[in-house]
């Protein structure tokens, strides 16, 4: 089963095409493949968050996915996520009062309040404008609030060898919109009014954590909004 693509069927085979027209039948191409267990990223990314923030606070899970990274906040968080389809939904076993099934290119739902963290795992690449999605993330974050967001690296070493060298277009998830180097992104967050605080990796070697944009297939990001609107006491107190 192929994964369903944004553009017309009569594009020919030798062109790639991104993008996903139909969620539930990405979910269920998913499940058949293999690809909803929990990994590392998932444990990883709650235990950031424990050390960011300690118990306690309000998380907000953007693109909840399988559910693992939701399940592990949850444990220990106010938390909220937002997911698009049925399939996925359905792998949950918890409860999922807090979750709001929504599309995140109409907009991040209202949850009745600001939060301390937002998480967008392996989804800005989904989006049609990720830079209005940014806005609207900076909107939802509390003073002193983190935004972490998950990029698939695009430039991960395999990748660039395969390219210069082999002539390979990099393996990469045909489902995804858009695409942006680590530096890229960078910019886009920064000018977005994001500060950034950290780049992390889920890997465990120590070269993946040296250099995580040559050796890491996953990139772990940690943003602080710039707003002007914060005061004096809230910089001092973010910056403790």
């Amino acid at each position: 089963m192929s994964i369903p693509l944004a553009q017309p069927s009569s594009v020919a085979p030798e062109i790639r095409r991104f993008g996903v027209s139909d969620y539930e039948a990405y979910w269920i191409h998913r499940k058949k493949i293999g690809t909803t267990r929990q990994t590392r990223l998932h444990g990883f990314l709650a235990s950031l968050v424990g050390k960011l923030i300690g118990s306690g606070g309000r998380v907000l899970d953007c693109g909840v996915g399988p559910g693992h990274a939701y399940r592990l906040l949850a444990e220990k968080h106010e938390t909220y996520g937002v997911e698009i389809s049925d399939e996925a939904i359905a792998l949950y076993d918890f409860d999922t009062s807090r979750i709001a099934q929504a599309n995140l290119n109409d907009g991040i739902p209202d949850f009745g309040g600001q939060f301390d963290v937002i998480i967008t795992s392996m989804i800005i690449h989904h989006l049609d404008n990720p830079t209005e999605f940014l806005q609207q993330v900076k909107k939802q974050l509390a003073p002193c609030g983190y935004f972490i967001p998950v990029i698939p690296n695009i430039c991960y070493w395999p990748y660039r060898f395969g390219y210069f060298f082999l002539g390979k277009f990099p393996p990469i998830s045909y489902a995804h919109k858009n695409f942006q180097t680590a530096s890229e992104f960078e910019k886009l967050v920064a000018d977005a009014g994001f500060s950034q605080q950290r780049l992390l990796t889920p890997k465990k070697t120590w070269r993946a954590k040296f250099l995580p944009t040559w050796f890491s297939q996953d990139l772990v990001y940690v943003f602080q909004s710039q707003s002007q609107a914060q005061s004096e006491s809230d910089r001092s107190r973010c910056a403790a």
